[in-house]
This record gives C-alpha cells, sequence and structure tokens, in this order.
C-alpha cells in the first residue's frame, strides 16, 4: 500500500535524479522543502499531521541537472524524543503524557498551560545568506543551506514578551523580516514586530520591536492565525472566530488535551480586520470596525493599496472542520480522493476582500463604498461604527497554498496566482490564476500529489510571470516515481521533470527557492 504519512530517512549524500525534458540553462539554485517527517517515535505515534518531526528536502538545481537530499531539523524536542524513545512534547494534536524532571520548577508551571516545542516543520524564510525554519511556536531554527545542518535558534522570547508566533513571516530584500506574534499576559495581544536586517545578512535580535500591538476582541478566546498581509505602507491582520479557547488550555494536561483540543470555531462572532499603518503602529480608523461573516483560513495570497482601497486575497473555508480532518488515521487512505479532508479542500475558496481607506463619520449609510472597475466585492456601512463587507471569489474550485512572484510583487498589485487545487472530482491539480480576467491554466496527472508551487523568476525578464513553477510530486501509481516537475510559468506547460527513483517525497507543507 502506498503511505504518505509514513517515517522518512535521512537522504545526506545528493541523489542524482534522471531528467527528462530540458531545465532551463538560466536556472541554477535550490528549491527548499519544510515539512513533518516523522510520524512514530518508539512506540508512540503522532495523530495529526502537523505533529510529525520538521524534515528540510533540499533540490538542487546545477548545470541541466538535479540532486535530492533531506534531514531531519536537530530541535531539541527531536534530540529529547529520540533519546527518551518517545514523544516528550505535546504537539498541535498529539498530547505527550511527559514532564522532564531536569526542568526548573517555573519551566513546569510555564510549559503546564501552553506546552512548548521547538518542532519547527512548516516554513522556510531568508535573511541575507542564512535561513531559517519556522512553525507556530516563538522559536526559529537556523539551517545551513548547504548541508541542511541545525547551526543555530532564534528564540523572539527572549527579546520580546511573546509566547508565540506566526509560521508565515514576510521578508524584504534589505534583510527586514515582519512577524505577528501572540502575548497573553493581562488582556491578551496580537504583536506585530521586525527585526531590522543588518549588513552582511547578519540578525541582531536586540534590535526586534514590536510595531503594533492589536487587543485581542475576545480576551479568553484568542484568535489563530497561521498568516498576515502587509504593503509598504499598512499591514492587516484579520481576526478570525478559530480561537484558543483559554479556560481549557488551562486544565490541558489535567485532561490530557492537545492544542487542538483547546480550540473552538465560534460561528456567532463575525471575522474582523485590522488595519495598521506600518510606519506608526496606529490603527487606521479605528472607531470602525471591518468584518465579514465567520470563516476560516491558513493563508493570505496577497495584498496591495489601489488608491483608497486595500485590496486583500485569502484561501477560505466556510469553517474549521478542515483541521479535525487532518489526523493520520483519517490520511493513511490508499487514494487520497477517498478522505474528507480531500472534500473538505473541494470548498476553499480564493476569495478577494476590498477595504476602504476613506471612512469617516460623514461616510454614508447603507451603501457600497468600492468603485473599483470590474470588483464584485462590497464594503457598506451597516451602522455607526461598522462595516461590512463581502468578498468576490476569483476561481471556482478548491485552491490552498497561494504563490505569487514574491520578490517583486510582494505587497504591490500583481496579476498572475499560483496554487494547489482540488477539483469537484477529488482530481489534485496545480493553478495559475490570472487575477484580472480570472482565467485559468492548470496542470495535473492521474494519481499525482503535487506540493505548494513556488515561482522562480527568470534573471533579467521582465514580465510577472517570466520564469518557471517548481512542485515536488509523488505518484501513487505503480512504475512512476516521485519527482520535481518544471513548468513554464506563462503557457503553464511542462518544461521537464526530474524523476528520482525508489523514493518518496514528504508530504510536507511549504518551501523557498534561493538562487545560487
Amino acid at each position: 500500500m502506498y503511505r504518505l504519512f509514513e517515517n522518512a530517512t535521512e537522504i545526506e549524500g545528493p541523489l542524482q535524479g534522471n531528467v527528462k525534458g530540458c531545465l532551463p540553462e538560466w536556472l541554477h539554485g535550490s528549491l527548499y522543502r519544510n515539512g513533518p517527517g516523522m510520524y512514530e517515535v518508539g512506540e508512540e505515534k503522532m495523530l495529526h499531521w502537523f505533529d510529525g518531526m520538521a524534515c528540510l528536502q533540499r533540490f538542487e538545481i546545477r548545470n541541466g541537472g538535479a540532486t535530492y537530499m533531506r534531514k531531519y531539523i536537530q530541535s531539541d524536542t527531536y534530540h529529547q524524543s529520540l533519546s527518551m524513545n518517545r514523544i516528550v512534547n505535546t504537539e498541535f494534536g498529539t498530547y505527550a503524557d511527559y514532564v522532564d524532571p531536569c526542568k526548573k520548577i517555573y519551566e513546569k508551571i510555564n510549559t503546564y498551560y501552553i506546552p512548548k516545542t521547538d518542532n519547527t516543520s512548516v516554513t522556510v524564510w531568508p535573511l541575507g545568506d542564512r535561513m531559517y525554519v519556522s512553525s507556530e511556536t516563538n522559536v526559529s531554527n537556523e539551517v545551513d543551506p548547504k548541508t541542511l545542518e541545525t547551526v543555530g535558534k532564534l528564540d523572539i522570547s527572549k527579546t520580546l514578551k511573546l509566547d508565540a508566533a506566526a509560521a508565515h513571516p514576510h521578508w524584504e530584500t534589505d534583510g527586514t523580516v515582519h512577524f505577528i506574534g501572540y502575548t497573553y499576559t493581562a488582556h491578551p495581544c496580537y504583536c506585530l514586530y521586525k527585526i531590522p536586517g543588518q549588513p552582511g545578512g547578519a540578525m541582531d535580535i536586540s534590535q526586534a520591536r514590536v510595531m503594533s500591538s492589536i487587543k485581542c476582541k475576545w480576551p479568553l478566546f484568542p484568535s489563530y492565525y497561521h498568516s498576515f498581509a502587509m504593503t509598504k505602507n499598512f499591514y492587516v491582520f484579520v481576526e478570525q472566530p478559530f480561537v484558543l479557547n483559554l479556560t481549557k488550555v488551562v486544565s490541558m494536561v489535567k485532561n490530557k488535551n492537545a492544542i487542538i483540543d483547546c480550540m473552538d470555531f465560534r460561528p456567532m462572532n463575525k471575522t474582523v480586520f485590522h488595519i495598521v499603518d506600518r510606519h506608526t503602529g496606529e490603527k487606521i480608523n479605528s472607531d470602525f470596525v471591518y468584518q465579514t461573516d465567520p470563516m476560516f483560513f491558513f493563508h493570505h495570497a496577497n495584498m496591495y493599496q489601489e488608491g483608497s482601497n486595500l485590496v486583500l486575497d485569502l484561501c477560505s473555508f466556510r469553517d474549521a472542520r478542515i483541521i479535525r480532518l487532518l489526523y493520520l488515521k483519517d490520511l493513511e487512505k490508499e487514494s487520497f480522493q477517498d478522505t474528507k479532508s480531500c472534500d473538505e479542500i473541494k470548498t476553499c475558496r480564493l476569495r478577494r476582500f476590498v477595504l476602504p481607506l476613506n471612512v469617516s463619520t460623514e461616510t454614508p449609510m447603507n451603501e457600497n463604498l468600492l468603485n473599483l472597475q470590474g470588483c464584485r466585492a462590497t464594503a457598506v456601512r451597516k451602522t455607526d461604527k461598522n462595516i461590512f463587507m463581502t468578498s468576490e471569489q476569483m476561481y471556482n474550485e478548491g485552491f490552498e497554498f497561494p504563490q505569487i512572484n514574491y520578490g517583486k510583487y510582494n505587497g504591490k498589485k500583481y496579476r498572475h496566482l499560483y496554487g494547489y487545487s482540488v477539483f469537484k472530482s477529488g482530481q489534485q491539480a496545480l493553478v495559475k490564476i490570472d487575477m484580472h480576467t480570472k482565467e485559468n491554466k492548470t496542470w495535473s496527472e492521474e494519481s499525482c500529489h503535487p506540493s505548494e508551487p513556488i515561482f522562480v523568476p527568470r534573471p533579467g525578464g521582465k514580465d510577472e510571470d517570466d520564469g518557471v513553477v517548481l512542485s515536488a510530486i509523488n505518484s501513487s501509481t505503480d512504475g512512476k516515481y516521485a519527482f520535481l516537475l518544471v513548468l513554464d510559468a506563462k503557457t503553464f506547460t511542462e518544461c521537464a521533470r526530474v524523476e528520482f527513483p525508489d523514493i518518496r517525497f514528504l508530504r510536507d507543507l511549504h518551501g523557498l527557492f534561493r538562487p545560487h
């Protein structure tokens, strides 16, 4: 039986792939992909997809060929679990019935309520010549880009009093990195913070500073977040009604609950959009509440300013059911199409919201405040303090893992969006969407499981989509191989694939391409 979720063995000596087709001559660099790779420790098993020990994969493309290697992130959690031959830290969906007797008493009290793990299995992000892997904790692990060895640790809580951070940061060409995190002291807050870039790509964490603090709308129920949006002038944080129930958190150990057991979807609450001035840290139009119907989402696609409006694109579900459909017992089936999570991903929609910036006490009631040509989204002042928004659907199939030409178009008006799709038929596909016309191009192959697509710009290219799209593909068909797919980003047709016989790639989460 073909299994997507089983313990991966490390591959330290790079494997040479077999190229079919022609890799572009200009394509030189490494694709890194991060995700869970170990689901069993001793006789104990992880329960949820998000819980596996982080394993980093590297595809190095050079001189018309490509190699593959992978290595586990050498986190404290990884080493402790292997040395004890058991799961030692509570993860998102797996409770660990273990407390380290060597911990000081105050550390025991701290972890009793909010479990701490440095299993950074979600994203990869750059800092000059350095590279970090992160998850939804306050710790990021530094990795050597060449050897994949874990060489350091960044713990933001040692500089800023934060209890957690989002998996997805934003980064700029000068090396500045932007994050959002939690603090649970007094009234819980969401904190937008940044670490300024340093000459030579060095990081001085002592220079990290909070740009803005946003009080939780529901103090006992801080919202879950995975990403946020940014332009050169604004941050936008979306407070969604999928929340961490702090009344459940205090009894986690007593009830032997994992983090997911302490989370609730509250359909009685609206989804709230917070707009923050990046330069002053002040909320924009703080006398008004921008909101829409309850929804759940992981990923923003992009956001940009057009006139006096912010245009924000994200991928949303009707509720947070998908989180509870990612237990491994539900995913380990012969066909992904037979899983309930596949059915749920079909419902995830690419939605465009438009946030008007020019609102005041003079703004008329019950009128659409948007006048963007061809835009079907709405924003209406319903009451003295409320701006209610509806979205425009940009694609009619399930859509997730959005990616853009990040280096040139993050926070700017853009046209081309790439992503992973599950059609109504259950077929998995890669998709390119024209955000102006809503036209789309797709790539799919029977029994193939694509990863998130990563856009790589052609050096010197002028067009937004001048480049290639990379995706790591697993095939569940006998006789077919795992392969790295290379698509022409303009035409969305196959340039080449690099096959790696006798191995499977990880069913990972997010990636990053770094040119040589």
